[in-house]
């Protein structure tokens, strides 16, 4: 597949993904050798589908508000939107406020994953809704990126607040997070990529780098 990949479209590629690797003897020879592959940054085959889906590749944007949630399926080939959806951000139920949800989340590792779980939950029944209304297969889904303020952006990855709460208010992680759906608990193709934006600092977050850029 890499030689494949090199010879026939110049494309000098490393790695494939563990699970692909695992199945891909199968996957090549049901297809009788006739393959898409879906690449991620030039370094990684992360996906093999049977035939030729080159224009069947999606992406999701994701907004995480402190009240609400918003999506975006685009088709990554023409940048087109397919659909939005929205829904309450469940968290709110442990308050309005981001303070109020910092104050829960740090208490425990079972809260802090409460609230990580009750966003993850949330994005997957959003996701399956935005992909029955088209038809879409979620596997074909590639890409998500994700915004939100310094709080949401912790809580969704799973990161200790506490400190956003306390001065100076410093971020547990400000650059760009990359990392793989299956590892996020997102139902989309196991190993798309979740590339989740820098934030700036404690009350300056990700939302505010995409409104600029």
């Amino acid at each position: 597949v890499l030689d494949a990949l090199k010879e026939t479209y110049g494309i000098n590629v490393s790695d494939i993904d563990y699970q692909l690797l695992k199945s891909m003897p199968r996957v090549l020879r049901d297809a009788n050798w006739k393959v898409t592959a879906a690449i991620w940054d030039d370094r990684e085959v992360f996906s093999l589908e049977k035939g030729d889906t080159s224009e069947e590749a999606y992406g999701i944007a994701v907004d995480i508000g402190t009240s609400k949630i918003i999506i975006s399926l685009s088709n990554l080939v023409n940048g087109q939107i397919v659909t939005t959806e929205s829904a309450e951000n469940p968290q709110i139920k442990h308050g309005e406020d981001v303070i109020s949800r910092i104050s829960y989340a740090l208490k425990s590792e079972a809260h802090l994953k409460e609230m990580q779980q009750a966003v993850t939950t949330c994005l997957n029944n959003m996701i399956s809704e935005a992909c029955r209304k088209p038809g879409l297969n979620s596997k074909q889904i590639y890409e998500l990126t994700v915004v939100g303020n310094t709080a949401m952006h912790h809580l969704f990855l799973g990161i200790q607040p506490k400190h956003l709460g306390l001065s100076p208010y410093v971020p547990g992680v400000s650059d760009p997070v990359n990392e793989k759906a299956k590892n996020l608990r997102l139902k989309v193709n196991p190993a798309a990529n979740v590339h989740v934006f820098p934030v700036i600092a404690g009350f300056v977050g990700g939302d505010a780098v995409a409104d600029i850029i």
